[in-house]
């Protein structure tokens, strides 16, 4: 049970209450976890919802981290559409009725006739319900995928129960999945914050994303105040939502200071000496994410070491030490166990240059990833590639170099390049300011802005 009064009115409460919506659990949502440590030290109560839509997943208790409650819920599967429900009922009826003349005892003369004549007349009816059944599952899967692309009614099912019962004075939809719940709660007096992190959600490349896009923007236009994460993302949302000025941008960027200190550093866990280039590619993997076209450009530079902080257990780490094993490189490619988010950076702090090779689809060339500021903060210099937000970051700010997707060749050359400039973290006081610029606390301070002017905090 949530400590305190749940249900105490929202006059009442010695502090406002947050309740944050992020779809999945909160195992790989650092920007969530900094978000409502920030909040609860400006003065908000803060509730975390999570949702999986994990099939046998079991919903959680509230459990207390350091600085905020959370919960975890499971999705439901909607019900089926009166349509869909009366074409099951009338094909399981006619199922019935010809197992029913199956099973009765074998009849001689025209009674044996008669039944088998049923039973051929039911079983070609039951065979047709179910032609019509599956029809109307199509149909209305189509429907919904139309209506409703983003899956935010099963969402609204899983969390609307429970934010009710809150009754916060915030809700803050953590990317698009808590939107319907959002604008919901706005109704009954809450304040709706949308953070908009996924900017696939508002471009289109197929008929189903334009679909998403059109129903992420007819909800977040609701929204009190809108939060984005880089520039481009922010231009569009103006577009979109018709706002009247850019929304703030608030990054996920390291905390300054010294960090967690990781039980071995990088080089000895990959087995890597001092004096050998090492490359380091830390996150998840994912079809998109192609640290292949690292391997390849391997192929190349016979110096060159690469480490990678992903799942062991993951079937594409298996991929891709198959991809190494047959360009040779796999000597040279090292699994390297993943730490806690707060010792990442003076984990990969031991590598010389850090990589970003995504795929750059139209979302992600507004995205300014978290790993760049990991890197940042490490004083690794980058290799990304050129999806616009990214590259452009680099380049601006000195940070290395960038290549596009399916050139090896480009990608060597780059990493050559990149290895032979001076360490911009040799330059110490420029890069303490870049990491003050681009640290959480540079970043709190706009999420703040946003949280004062919706609902005063308590006094601390």
């Amino acid at each position: 049970m949530l400590p305190g009064n749940r249900l105490a009115r929202r006059s009442r409460r010695a502090r406002p209450r947050v309740v944050i919506l992020v779809k999945s659990g909160l195992s790989h949502s650092a920007h969530v976890r900094k978000t409502a440590t920030s909040l609860d030290r400006a003065g908000y109560e803060v509730l975390v919802l999570g949702a999986v839509r994990e099939e046998g997943f079991e919903t959680t208790g509230w459990q207390r981290e350091d600085h905020f409650s959370a919960r975890v819920v499971a999705v439901p599967q909607l019900p089926l559409s009166r349509r869909h429900e009366r074409a099951v009922r009338r094909r399981e009826r006619l199922e019935r009725r010809r197992d029913r003349i199956a099973d009765r005892p074998a009849a001689g003369g025209p009674l044996q006739g008669v039944r088998r004549w049923c039973h051929d007349r039911l079983s070609r009816a039951a065979e047709r319900a179910r032609e019509t059944e599956k029809r109307i599952r199509v149909e209305d899967k189509a429907r919904k995928e139309r209506d409703d692309p983003l899956n935010l009614r099963r969402y609204e099912a899983a969390w609307w129960p429970l934010v009710r019962e809150l009754r916060p004075d915030v809700v803050h939809s953590f990317d698009v999945s808590g939107l319907a719940v959002g604008r919901r709660a706005k109704r009954l007096g809450a304040r709706f914050v949308y953070e908009a992190h996924e900017p696939k959600r508002h471009v289109a490349e197929t008929e189903r994303e334009s679909d998403a896009r059109r129903q992420a923007a007819a909800h977040a236009a609701h929204a009190d105040a809108v939060i984005a994460v880089t520039e481009p993302l922010a231009e569009v949302l103006v577009q979109q939502l018709s706002l009247e000025r850019p929304p703030p941008l608030v990054h996920c960027a390291p905390a300054l200071g010294n960090g967690e200190l990781p039980e071995r550093g990088l080089r000895e866990a990959a087995g890597v000496g001092e004096t050998t280039p090492l490359l380091v590619f830390a996150g998840l993997l994912a079809r998109r994410r192609r640290p292949d076209i690292v391997l390849e450009a391997m192929t190349m530079l016979p110096e060159l070491e690469f480490a990678l902080a992903v799942r062991r257990d993951d079937p594409l780490t298996d991929e891709l030490l198959e991809q190494a094993e047959e360009l040779g490189v796999s000597e040279r490619v090292h699994i390297v166990p993943k730490v806690p988010p707060g010792a990442v950076v003076n984990y990969i702090a031991g590598a010389d240059v850090g990589v970003i090779p995504w795929e750059c689809t139209a979302g992600k060339q507004l995205v300014l990833p978290n790993k760049l500021f990991e890197y940042l903060h490490a004083g690794l210099r980058m290799v990304v590639s050129d999806c616009a937000a990214q590259a452009d970051f680099v380049r601006r700010y000195g940070l290395g170099a960038s290549a596009p997707m399916e050139d090896p060749e480009a990608w060597a050359r780059a990493i050559e390049r990149v290895l032979a400039t001076p360490r911009y973290r040799d330059d110490v006081p420029e890069w303490e300011r870049l990491k003050r610029e681009w640290s959480w606390e540079g970043q709190e301070e706009a999420l703040l802005g946003v949280y004062r002017g919706l609902v005063d905090p308590a006094p601390r």
